[in-house]
């Protein structure tokens, strides 16, 4: 099941002040090359703010 950007209220240290970010986990590649990098994608969580649109990105860790 495919959802879009998520809601949520979280702080932005550009805007200095809690505002609303559009989430999205997206894979990315963390190697660019080599015989494994096919299997090098890792899980990021994407947070964009809506009041000044900077995006930060922070890898999902499983544990």
């Amino acid at each position: 099941m495919s959802r879009g950007p998520q809601r949520h209220d979280e702080p932005c240290p550009l805007c200095d002040a809690t505002t609303t970010h559009l989430v999205t986990i997206e894979l990315r590649q963390e190697r660019p090359d080599g015989e494994n990098c096919a299997y090098s994608r890792e899980p990021y969580r994407i947070a964009e703010c809506t009041a000044c649109g900077r995006s930060r990105a922070s890898r999902v860790r499983s544990a």
